[in-house]
């Protein structure tokens, strides 16, 4: 298992990553398949979210998994939102996040980024996403 979770993770940050999810992902498979994904993944979540290639397997994930099955996503964006947040690739998975959560995960979500409003505002980078997010912590 722990083979396999490296060679996900090192699959995840090549740059024929983004283009292997187009369209056969549209069906995410057998639960074995999705459990065995995620599980890989599970473990390298924010290297891969800092990653060029990395983060547009994460947002494929919380597009075509589903809510449920990218729960370990939503739940490395809440531990680690500071760090996500103001990394260039970091800010639009978390868009993302936001964008395909359910209204819980959606409301655990803006409450982290709210309790770090201060030192995100102040960040120098990335700016456009920020917006974005605020829209958000503002209507909730």
């Amino acid at each position: 298992m722990a083979e396999a979770r490296r060679r996900c993770a090192a699959l995840g940050r090549a740059p024929q990553a983004r283009r292997a999810g187009r369209p056969g992902d549209r069906t995410p498979g057998r639960r074995a398949q999705v459990a065995l994904v995620t599980d890989a993944l599970r473990g390298g979540v924010v290297s891969l979210i800092r990653d060029l290639n990395g983060n547009h397997v994460i947002q494929r994930c919380l597009q075509r998994l589903g809510p449920e099955d990218s729960q370990f996503v939503y739940d490395a964006a809440a531990a680690h939102t500071l760090e996500i947040a103001t990394h260039r690739h970091g800010c639009c998975v978390l868009q993302r996040c936001i964008d395909f959560a359910t209204p819980p995960q959606k409301r655990r979500l803006v409450e982290t980024i709210a309790q770090h409003a201060l030192p995100l505002s102040q960040a120098r980078r990335p700016a456009p996403p920020r917006e974005h997010i605020y829209i958000y912590i503002y209507i909730y």
